[in-house]
């Protein structure tokens, strides 16, 4: 931490007529806060927080500058537009800023960081220069673990742009920075790096990579008995086995998930799960109890997984030789908002490869092949998956070749 701080909180302790020792607390050590008042010691962002309480302020205000006031404003404004998920709102106020010189205070890090997820959200580019703005500001004041974080973001960036390799680029070199700066561990943000990692080793294709890195972060999460994630890092387990068809490990990684979401009583990543037990029967043949699946968990349908639960329907009726059904249900299909994994996109555009077929049995060869190149031509960049194996079998028996 620069030695400004360190004479601002010095200053402040003497002027409210505080120790060393009273002020250091149980939360640091005397002689660490010596250090960091004589700006020989960087305080982690949780020392910082601490004495800032201990002091009656915010975090910010012991960075603050100039302009301090307007941004922080601004911040509790956007920060209530995330909670109503109006990210429309905050890309109109805050990406004026992107073009002028911010305060260098913690709020302006925390509003470029707000705005880089709505830009997310909302497939804006310039989250990228957001967070530049973020990760410099952390910089300046050696809030490495703050910097490292903000330069996470950049992973969901990526995803939405189906750049995977660059994702996977980034997240090990996040890592490297974390492992490197660190002044204190962050569980939650390792958890984090380690599901960003397995994500971007599958979305490449790279699922033994893929599983070590996740039962590295389930051995982590035991260690310290943190469980951030947990049903996660098991649910894209069994999605990773379900490509590779391990029928078995599935199984055991689907149980798990299902263990940790029950107690956590998780209805969206049960519903999830569910899906994925409706998907292993569909591929092994087994339409009429997928069928019977999909029936009695329709109640769980959100918005944002319809699309999925409408193709294991199709799919289900199309195995059912139900083929009006089959193409009712198919033609609904549509690609939800956070489907970015090669995975989820490849089993939605495989609906186009079941409608061809179905096409091509009323008699409509041309349509088919017209349709079925298309959805071959987009999937076919995509790693390995019993999706793009239906897709190709699809395209040569419609197609030739």
């Amino acid at each position: 931490m620069s030695t400004t701080i360190g004479e601002k909180i010095r200053k402040l302790r003497k002027a409210k007529g505080i120790t060393q020792s009273q002020l250091a607390g149980e939360h640091i050590t005397k002689s660490m806060l010596s250090q960091i008042e004589n700006g020989k010691a960087q305080p982690s962002m949780g020392s910082l927080q601490y004495l800032a309480r201990q002091l009656g302020l915010e975090v910010s205000q012991l960075l603050e500058e100039d302009g301090s006031a307007e941004i922080s404003r601004l911040l509790r404004e956007v920060e209530d537009h995330i909670k109503r998920k109006d990210y429309i709102s905050i890309i109109s106020k805050v990406e004026p800023l992107l073009e002028t010189k911010l305060p260098l205070i913690l709020d302006a890090a925390r509003l470029m960081e707000n705005y880089a997820e709505a830009c997310f959200h909302t497939l804006n580019p310039n989250g990228g220069r957001a967070v530049d703005k973020a990760v410099e500001i952390y910089d300046h004041f050696s809030l490495y673990v703050e910097a490292a974080k903000a330069r996470y973001i950049m992973y969901a960036l990526y995803f939405t742009k189906l750049q995977y390799g660059t994702s996977l680029d980034l997240i090990r070199d996040v890592w490297r920075q974390y492992k490197d700066k660190k002044s204190s561990r962050d569980i939650l943000f390792e958890l984090d790096l380690h599901y960003a990692e397995a994500a971007s080793l599958s979305a490449i294709g790279y699922y033994e990579e893929s599983r070590n890195v996740l039962l590295a972060a389930i051995t982590l999460s035991h260690d310290e008995k943190v469980f951030y994630l947990t049903d996660h890092f098991y649910r894209l387990l069994a999605g990773n086995s379900q490509v590779i068809e391990d029928d078995e490990q599935v199984q055991h990684y689907l149980s798990k998930a299902r263990q940790f979401a029950q107690f956590t009583e998780d209805l969206d990543s049960l519903e999830l799960i569910e899906l994925v037990e409706v998907t292993k029967l569909n591929w092994k043949g087994k339409y009429a109890e997928a069928l019977d699946l999909i029936l009695k968990y329709s109640i769980m349908e959100h918005e944002d997984k319809r699309g999925y639960w409408l193709l294991q329907r199709g799919i289900s009726y199309y195995g059912l030789d139900r083929y009006a059904e089959a193409l009712e249900a198919l033609s609904q299909v549509t690609m939800p908002e956070w489907g970015h994994h090669p995975f989820n996109k490849a089993s939605i555009h495989s609906a186009g490869a079941y409608i061809a077929k179905i096409y091509a049995k009323q008699g409509e060869h041309d349509r088919a092949r017209t349709l079925i190149e298309q959805v071959y031509e987009t999937m076919k960049v995509f790693p390995p998956s019993p999706y793009l194996s239906f897709v190709k079998e699809t395209y040569h028996e419609l197609c030739g070749g």
